[in-house]
C-alpha cells in the first residue's frame, strides 16, 4: 500500500471520528464541565460507545499518520487533512440535517482547489504543463474572489 493510500485511510479515519463524536455527544445532551457536574459529564463521556468509537478512529488515524508523515513530506501531507472537512460536511448534512449554505461549498471548493496542487506536485509522474494548468486556474480563482491582490502564484515556480 503506498504512502497516499494511509493518508487516505488516516483522513477518513479522522473525520468519521468527528461525525461519531458529534453522535455520542447529541445522545448525551450539553455538556457540563462546572463543577461538581464534571465527574458525572466524564462518566457519560467515556461510557458513551459513539464517543468511544470516536476515540478508537481518532488512535487509529493518527497510529497512520505516524506512517504517512515518515514516508511523506510534513508540507504536503499536513494541507492533505483539509480534505476531511469535506467529508464531514457531506455527512453532517444527511446524518445530521446540518445547513448547506453557498458560503459553506465555496469554502470547501477552495480546499479542494487547494489540495489538489500539492497531490499533483507530489505524483513525480505529473508532467509540468499540467502543474501549470492549475497553477493558472487557480489565480484565475484567487481573481475571482480578490480582483485587487495580483495572483502571480504559478510564475514563481520556475515551470
Amino acid at each position: 500500500m503506498n504512502h497516499f493510500m494511509f493518508l487516505a485511510l488516516s483522513i477518513v479515519l479522522g473525520a468519521s471520528g468527528q461525525v461519531l463524536l458529534k453522535m455520542g455527544v447529541n445522545r448525551i445532551g450539553s455538556i457540563n464541565l462546572a463543577w461538581p457536574q464534571t465527574l458525572v459529564t466524564l462518566m457519560d463521556v467515556f461510557t458513551n460507545v459513539w464517543i468511544l468509537s470516536g476515540i478508537l478512529c481518532f488512535v487509529s488515524s493518527m497510529i497512520l499518520w505516524l506512517k504517512v508523515i515518515s514516508s511523506m513530506e510534513l508540507s504536503t501531507a499536513y494541507p492533505t487533512v483539509s480534505v476531511s472537512y469535506i467529508i464531514v460536511f457531506i455527512l453532517s448534512v444527511f446524518l445530521f440535517n446540518e445547513t448547506v449554505s453557498i458560503e459553506k461549498v465555496m469554502g470547501l471548493v477552495f480546499v479542494a482547489v487547494g489540495v489538489y496542487p500539492l497531490v499533483l506536485r507530489y505524483d513525480h509522474k505529473v508532467s509540468p504543463s499540467k502543474l501549470k494548468l492549475w497553477l493558472t486556474i487557480t489565480d484565475y480563482l484567487k481573481l475571482l474572489v480578490m480582483p485587487k491582490q495580483k495572483c502571480s502564484l504559478g510564475r514563481g515556480l520556475g515551470i
